[in-house]
């Protein structure tokens, strides 16, 4: 049997390769989530797809993990785990091919099915995430030499694994996708993977001289002191224990997702953060795990905390926000319009880092930066997943007593907590956000929590009365806590920087939309209402601005815009502005954020501004409430005109509509003449666009290109404008429209040909590679 020595030198060698495991393993579901949205769309039925599929496969390796590692000696444990590395680094290099070449751009079709959807991703994802789910089971039982220890073996174990994931979180977005394509970065994953696959056979000479824990010694550990229940029954509570940590994962990314006006940055730092703390708590659960004499009672009240605390937080936040010194930062942030440029700061700092002199007021951008991506969350989200983590060894103290069932243990207790965590992912995004929203949400949480207070309760040693007593004052502060959770109106309205009145909220499984001004003076005088959508300001009424400018290129240029599209509705600006022609038979607009909509029509009933009331009952318009880059790749459709609303090039997801890729699908959905109009707020998109569109002209900063020349002849632009029909639909806008158009009908505008188009530098945009989205540099 190996030393003492020797197995403290091999664990800790172990859990160096399961960090990097953990690592590599958030770095895939990072890049594979980017890839697979390109088949499946970004909305929220197909993400909350994806992430139970990764899930799923998760609890299918960990059930069969469990398994194999009771059955296999430690040498063939071993060979088991490089093996389940090994195949995961071998997935990882042919999975751009399979994810994006044939699932993308050959078999698109089959994700246009909800019910093909499902499965397709499913077993595409099955074979790593299995492999993932085979490892911790394997090592927990290879690594355990006695059984009073297994809790701090699979408490070490889990918890560097989860760290490494919380840093792998970090590091992909900050720092690989903004040097590596997605391919590269798949590549770096792959590397780690082989490393500890490759590492795993050195310690094959020390396995085959271990020496097992036999079965017969289970009878020298008793089950944890005070557990009433089954193993079985931990398991389901284990269950309970997923569903909650999960839906409570969704909700916080929802509301700092708000707080923090979401960029591409935003949910892998949170999901950093979550798994941080998670991570943390695993490890510092160890020595709780051997000391506490009533582990049961501890697990649960550790579980019962969770989400009070989470609860009380976001009440504290809400009440403070505006009053507190210390807060009047954030409190101005929240009411802007703009997210803050995160990546630019990172740039500056890095910048001065090296000896360059950093302006005051990058000083104050970074310290609100620090605030809202490290600081609130630290206060909102880590303590609850810090007793998640504690909670983890003291689990396994209570359930694991005996050798021979320990991998099994192990893995169901894994298995019941994906299950559960995947149910909470189902009925939360599809179900409770768009019935009760997030507020709704948490109650219900805290509800759920409660039941882990009872039932720790149920477990301590009290007499009757005293229990009776402790029952009684559980039930009125988990009551108490729920009903004084901020209603809807107050917490989105906090969250903007405003108060309930005069804001128009509704919230839904698909995300957050909040009209904020004086809604009834709409129409009536010149204030205007602010469109948020998710946090971040989108557009305004009444219209007349960039938005309207263009849709009305759509118009001016194309001489008979039959069947348009636009992609986003944000005020419906750019939609009633591309309705102008008499021409148009349909219009559709694509919006993945439905309560945006629902938000115009209450908007509508409550002002008197006729542009909106005209928009809503338009009879030829179509809308659609899904992913638009999904729904041109889907459709047989071709179009006149195609559009998309102005969109920040930093903006989650945006590099999905500034691809060079996504401009040449366009260009492949025209109709013969078509035209295609885009917002170029960068050099690189202009460059991507171009790379579809060599017939281009950029009009103030709108990239109109075509198949042909566009023909630009003032006379005829003043003619369409002065059709009856459409000269009639612009004067609704009661706003000066030929400030807009000023630069077209003057000729004061960049033509391009496929004669000049190769002067401009080929710095592009690709789906593989979204420079613009993770705010890279243009190159010198």
């Amino acid at each position: 049997m190996a030393s003492r020595s020797q197995r403290s030198g091999i664990l800790a060698f172990v859990l160096l390769l399961f960090f990097a495991s953990g690592f590599s393993a958030l770095l895939y579901q990072t890049i594979w989530q980017r890839l697979l949205g390109f088949f499946s769309g970004v909305d929220v039925y197909s993400v909350t797809i994806t992430v139970a599929a990764f899930m799923g496969g998760l609890g299918c390796g960990s059930l069969v993990g469990g398994q194999l590692a009771d059955r296999l000696s430690s040498s063939r444990r071993l060979l088991a785990f490089a093996l389940a590395e090994g195949g995961i680094a071998v997935f990882a290099l042919g999975s751009k091919w399979l994810y994006y070449d044939l699932l993308y751009l050959k078999w698109h079709a089959l994700g246009h099915s909800p019910l093909l959807l499902p499965a397709v991703l499913f077993i595409s994802l099955l074979l790593p995430t299995f492999c993932m789910g085979l490892t911790l089971p394997l090592l927990a039982k290879t690594l355990t030499f006695r059984i009073e220890a297994a809790s701090s073996v699979v408490g070490y174990l889990y918890g560097v694994n989860t760290l490494g994931a919380a840093i792998g979180a970090l590091v992909t977005p900050w720092v690989l996708m903004r040097h590596y394509t997605f391919p590269e970065i798949l590549q770096i994953g792959a590397a780690l993977n082989a490393a500890c696959a490759l590492s795993a056979v050195l310690v094959w000479r020390w396995s085959k001289n271990r020496t097992e824990v036999s079965a017969a010694e289970s009878d020298a550990t008793a089950p944890g002191p005070g557990a009433r229940f089954s193993v079985r029954t931990w398991m389901f509570l284990y269950a309970l224990s997923g569903f909650i940590a999960l839906s409570l994962e969704i909700v916080w990314f929802r509301l700092l997702g708000i707080l923090q006006k979401s960029t591409s940055f935003t949910f892998p730092t949170l999901l950093a953060v979550f798994l941080a703390g998670l991570g943390v708590g695993v490890i510092a659960g160890v020595p709780l795990a051997r000391r506490v004499r009533q582990p049961a009672a501890v697990f649960l009240v550790l579980q019962s905390v969770v989400p009070l605390y989470t609860a009380l937080a976001f009440m504290a936040l809400i009440s403070n926000v505006d009053s507190q010194p210390f807060l009047q930062s954030l409190w101005g942030y929240l009411g802007s319009y703009e997210p803050v440029n995160a990546a630019d700061i990172l740039t500056a700092l890095t910048g001065w880092f090296l000896g360059a002199t950093l302006p005051p007021e990058h000083w104050d951008n970074a310290r609100l930066i620090l605030l809202i991506y490290l600081g609130i969350p630290a206060a909102l989200i880590v303590p609850s997943t810090i007793l998640m983590g504690l909670s983890f060894p003291v689990l396994q103290k209570l359930v694991q007593n005996n050798p021979a069932l320990l991998g099994r243990r192990v893995g169901w207790l894994q298995t019941m907590n994906i299950g559960g965590s995947m149910l909470g992912a189902l009925v939360v995004g599809w179900a409770l956000l768009q019935w009760v929203g997030s507020s709704g949400t948490l109650k219900f949480l805290v509800v759920l929590g409660g039941i882990f207070l009872f039932l720790a309760i149920s477990q301590m040693r009290l007499g009757r009365l005293i229990r009776s007593i402790a029952l009684v004052v559980a039930f009125v502060l988990v009551g108490l806590i729920a009903w004084k959770f901020p209603l809807p109106e107050t917490l989105w309205a906090k969250l903007h920087g405003t108060n309930p009145e005069g804001i128009i909220v509704r919230e839904g499984a698909s995300g957050l939309a909040v009209l904020k001004g004086p809604i009834e003076r709409l129409g009536k005088d010149e204030s205007f209402v602010w469109v948020f959508s998710n946090g971040i300001g989108q557009s305004w009424l009444p219209y007349g601005g960039v938005h309207t400018q263009i849709g009305m290129f759509g118009v001016l240029l194309h001489d008979r815009p039959e069947d348009v599209a636009v992609i986003g509705l944000g005020s419906g600006d750019t939609v009633y502005a591309l309705a102008a022609s008499p021409h148009t038979r349909q219009l559709t607009c694509i919006e993945i954020v439905e309560p945006a909509f629902q938000n115009l029509k209450q908007l509508a009933a409550r002002s008197t501004y006729s542009a909106l009331h005209h928009l809503l009952g338009d009879n030829r318009v179509r809308w659609l409430f899904t992913d638009g880059r999904a729904h041109l790749l889907h459709t047989s459709q071709r179009y006149d005109v195609i559009e998309a609303d102005a969109l920040r090039p930093n903006s989650a997801y945006s590099g999905n509509l500034y691809s060079s890729e996504y401009f040449h699908m366009l260009k492949a959905r025209l109709k013969p003449g078509g035209i295609a109009v885009s917002w170029a707020p960068t050099n690189r998109v202009l460059a991507s666009f171009l790379a579809a569109f060599p017939h281009t002209i950029v009009v103030d900063g709108v990239a109109i290109g075509g198949q042909q020349r566009i023909v630009t002849e003032p006379e005829e632009i003043l003619r369409r404008l002065e059709d009856p029909f459409t000269s009639m639909h612009y004067a609704r806008l009661r706003s000066d429209i030929q400030p807009l158009i000023e630069n077209l009908v003057t000729g004061k505008f960049q033509r391009y040909s496929p004669e000049t188009v190769g002067m401009v530098k080929p710095d592009l945009n690709s789906d593989v590679f979204p420079k613009d989205e993770y705010m890279i540099p243009l190159q010198p």
